[in-house]
């Protein structure tokens, strides 16, 4: 198995057993300080080319209500760059032509008034 292989499956693991033990189990074990400095450690290992593949792990064991940010510390890199694709994500949501193109109707039906 390669080592992308690897990192890919430790992921599928990670949130199988994420999902099975439910959120509350690991923001629990994570109040531990040792385990806490274990797991960020962990995460300075995984390439950039799979934080998105870890975000999805750790969102997909996650309440819909809560947060990454219990879970990754968002001053380290991976933290960093998992907040940062985030945002960008929702800012091209956000910035989609369609989304654009309604914002200039409703602006335009309101005697254009300026946002």
């Amino acid at each position: 198995m390669t080592a992308a292989g690897k990192i890919k499956g430790t992921l599928e693991t990670l949130a199988h057993e994420l999902r099975a033990r439910g959120d509350d189990w690991l923001l629990g074990e994570l109040r531990q300080k040792d385990l806490r400095t274990q797991w960020d450690a962990a995460f300075e290992h995984i390439p950039p080319a799979y934080w998105q593949d870890l975000r999805t792990a750790l969102m997909s064991a996650l309440a819909d209500e809560r947060s990454l940010r219990g879970l990754i510390l968002p001053t380290s890199p991976v933290g960093s760059g998992v907040f940062q694709r985030a945002r960008l994500e929702a800012l091209n949501r956000l910035m989609a032509p369609e989304r654009l193109q309604m914002l200039a109707t409703l602006t335009a039906h309101r005697g254009g008034a300026k946002l």
